[in-house]
């Protein structure tokens, strides 16, 4: 308890650029503080916003070390634990349970993109004509890229008010662009694995749309 009461009054102490996120892990509560610093945040929203481009024009290694150099910063301060505590109000059967079914879909997407990626370099390598080689190419690039996108807003969702305009702009926009990434990377697979395209590829321009109209409503989460 005077662990407890001394941290509650180092919280109060502390400048308003901190933000607490607590969470529960194996029947403890780790509260991390995490440093909001706005040019960090800037500079990974550009980074996913310009990913395409990277991807296309830079070698894996130097793609990554841009990675770790503008995103690392937030992400240490966003999923790093610096103060654990016993919570006993907070546990359940000896356990505290954390379940999130957005996350499980990122790291479900995540998981398909890389098993298509791979798949289309080995299995269907020779198999497919150019043009479906292509469609499939741009389809695993798509996944990944909105994948990543995907976890970027549930990040930007934890660091403003859970009850404000803007948290339900960005949850509107994670539906969106989980949903749009399901139906064009989905059809274009689908279609290139000799399901017929008759209605299916009709959904893979329903699914561009449907990415666009999620970057637009992130944009409306930041007026």
């Amino acid at each position: 308890m005077l662990r407890l009461q001394l941290l509650k009054e180092k919280k109060k102490r502390m400048d308003r650029r901190w933000r607490v996120l607590s969470t529960s892990i194996l029947g403890k509560e780790c509260t991390a503080y995490c440093l909001i610093s706005s040019c960090n945040l800037r500079s990974m929203l550009l980074f996913f916003f310009f990913s395409p481009c990277i991807w296309t024009l830079m070698p894996p290694f130097e793609m990554w070390f841009l990675f770790f150099f503008f995103a690392r910063p937030p992400l240490c301060y966003w999923f790093s634990a610096i103060h654990t505590l016993n919570a006993s109000e907070g546990i359940r059967n000896g356990m505290a349970k954390f379940y999130d079914p957005c996350i499980v879909a990122v790291g479900v997407s995540g998981f398909v993109g890389v098993v298509a990626g791979a798949y289309g370099a080995h299995a269907l390598h020779g198999r497919l004509t150019p043009k479906q080689q292509s469609a499939w190419t741009t389809a695993v690039n798509i996944n990944l890229i909105h994948t990543a996108g995907c976890l970027s807003v549930l990040a930007l969702r934890e660091c403003v008010d859970p009850n404000g305009p803007a948290a339900k702009h960005l949850n509107r926009a994670f539906h969106l662009l989980l949903l749009g990434t399901t139906l064009f990377a989905g059809t274009i697979y689908a279609t290139s694995l000799g399901v017929p395209g008759g209605v299916i590829g009709r959904l893979t321009p329903v699914g561009g749309v449907t990415l666009m109209l999620g970057w637009l409503t992130v944009a409306l989460a930041g007026l």
